[in-house]
């Protein structure tokens, strides 16, 4: 059963693993008050946009923030970050899961694989990250 109405939360600070923190109990916030939302899609995406997130902590210089909207909407649910880094030059065509012995890497691919649409912007401004997953009709 889809939501009724569009919920949307929004964090900003410096690029660091407590932002990822604070954005996933953001998350668990929005859930909270869009239950209907099937879980499935509720995990998937919040995976997606947990990777993105910490990919962006993980490969910002010190003193790099991040703005991170987060919406909800009857059918779709959407994200977009916006750091302060300089751009980064991101291949997402060609973003594959790498070996299995491999200690890091499957961000971009696992969020290529569970979300709809991908984006990434880079210009003097810093990068955008635009993710959305389309809510599937939950399962009978």
């Amino acid at each position: 059963m889809p939501i009724d109405e569009i919920r949307t939360i929004r964090i900003d600070g410096a690029a660091d693993l407590a932002f990822v923190d604070g954005l996933l109990d953001e998350l668990d916030r929005l859930w909270a008050a869009v239950p209907r939302v099937p879980e499935e899609d509720r995990l998937l995406f919040g995976l997606a946009v947990s990777e993105i997130a910490t990919n962006i902590v993980e490969h910002s210089p010190p003193g790099t923030r991040i703005d991170a909207l987060v919406s909800a909407a009857p059918s779709a649910l959407s994200a977009e970050l916006r750091d302060t880094a300089a751009p980064a030059h991101i291949d997402l065509a060609g973003a594959a899961m790498p070996d299995a012995d491999a200690e890091s890497g499957r961000g971009l691919a696992l969020s290529r694989t569970v979300l709809d649409e991908l984006e990434h912007t880079g210009s003097d401004a810093g990068n955008a990250w635009r993710m959305v997953r389309i809510i599937r009709p939950a399962s009978a």
